[in-house]
């Protein structure tokens, strides 16, 4: 029997914790190698839960639970004590683990010294076991969120800088290849990805996989280099070269924002402005929710890249909207939904897409026209510039998200 490749251990434990933040992604994966390298094979169950998902998780051992008006529930044993919100698994800053056999084809979930050790791994990465919990304990599960609570990461507070910095990267020996992790693959991702070579999966999460091996020798060939999936010397300069003669290559004609989660108050989202601004010149602006916002992006591509730099370089709560420009012939949409905050963006876009239109903020549709009847999620009609606009919003977020339900069952089944 041969004993499993730590790469199969990686590769399953990033499909499956998905979109953590990448502090999380980062630590875990090398709390995985440290115990690899001590005869321990530790594998990720889950990560970043959505908000559906943990309405599912939830819902088992309640049969009668729903959620949004939806039903979740399902016979068997109470998993969770957590809705659908109050889990640090649907911010993207928890991971469960569980250790696998020798051959990695059977799972282990025995409480041993195998599994405390790798809890003492991830203890001195930064993380918090779950396993020392007293009304609820949660054996496989890790968080890297310090003091803070699932209510904290809700009002938008994150975790600290300090906390979330990653180790000092190995020195770059010049050469990157497939396998590789770390700062130095972000990069290069992170500049193929500005030269329009797409990673639609995965984006930059610092990880030289099959993806950024592909978009590498595309650019390669492009560029009449040795198409060998390396970056070497010659393939770096390239890419320096090709950056300083031409922008991010957009893949849309549409604008699109770029705001953050709201700060504290007014000064706070001030200073927030001035660090932007230290290293980029773009037009800002804060609303009445302490929210910065910044003018418009060409491409989402573009936008994204931008969002991504911001959560990276500052730990932010990041979000992006699309204003689709007015048609050529100056033709007005028919219609738009316009979503109050950023918490009403799932219920908004499972609107939009119904409606086959897009979501704009609120901010963005007091600014100028969107559209001619305006279907509002969220807040009240006030300022808000249509012909005609339907207004489904309750006194809760659950209660908007119910009378978006009640609407489209109504008009569209």
């Amino acid at each position: 029997m041969s004993r499993v490749r730590l790469q199969e251990l990686k590769n399953r434990s990033i499909r499956a914790m998905g979109k953590v933040h990448k502090a999380v992604k980062e630590k875990i994966l090398d709390v995985q190698r440290q115990a690899y390298d001590e005869g321990i094979q530790m594998q990720i169950s889950s990560g970043f839960r959505s908000f559906e998902e943990q309405a599912q998780l939830y819902g088992k051992g309640r049969p009668s639970y729903k959620w949004h008006g939806k039903h979740y529930g399902s016979s068997g044993k109470i998993v969770t004590n957590a809705e659908p919100g109050e889990s640090v698994h649907n911010y993207g800053f928890a991971v469960d683990f569980f250790l696998t056999s020798y051959d990695g084809q059977d799972s282990i979930w025995n409480v041993n010294d195998d599994w405390m050790r790798v809890v003492e791994l991830a203890k001195h990465k930064g993380f918090t076991w779950g396993g020392d919990w007293t009304s609820f304990p949660d054996r496989p599960h890790l968080q890297l969120t310090g003091s803070l609570t699932w209510k904290d990461l809700q009002k938008g507070k994150r975790p600290s800088k300090s906390l979330l910095e990653v180790d000092v990267p190995v020195p770059d020996d010049g050469i990157l290849e497939e396998g590789e992790t770390g700062y130095q693959i972000k990069k290069l991702q992170q500049m193929l990805i500005k030269l329009g070579y797409a990673l639609p999966k995965y984006g930059a999460d610092g990880d030289f996989g099959e993806k950024t091996l592909n978009a590498l020798k595309a650019f390669q060939k492009d560029h009449h280099l040795e198409v060998d999936g390396v970056a070497g010397p010659k393939t770096r300069d390239a890419l320096e070269e090709a950056l300083s003669l031409k922008p991010p290559k957009p893949e849309d004609k549409n604008y699109w924002y770029i705001y953050t989660g709201p700060f504290e108050n007014h000064q706070d989202a001030q200073a927030a402005i001035k660090k932007i601004k230290k290293y980029k010149g773009w037009i800002l602006d804060i609303n009445h929710e302490n929210r910065v916002m910044t003018g418009h992006f060409i491409g989402k591509n573009v936008v994204e890249f931008y969002a991504e730099w911001l959560r990276n370089e500052f730990g932010w709560t990041v979000y992006v909207s699309d204003h689709k420009p007015v048609k050529e012939e100056d033709e007005m949409p028919e219609v738009a939904v316009v979503i109050n905050s950023a918490a009403d963006y799932g219920v908004g876009e499972m609107l939009a897409n119904r409606l086959e239109t897009g979501v704009y903020t609120r901010y963005v549709a007091k600014k100028v026209q969107v559209a001619d009847h305006l279907y509002v999620v969220g807040g009240d009609k006030e300022g808000l510039k249509a012909g005609k606009i339907t207004l489904l919003s309750g006194k809760s977020r659950l209660k908007t998200a119910s009378e978006v339900d009640d609407y489209l069952e109504k008009h569209y089944n």
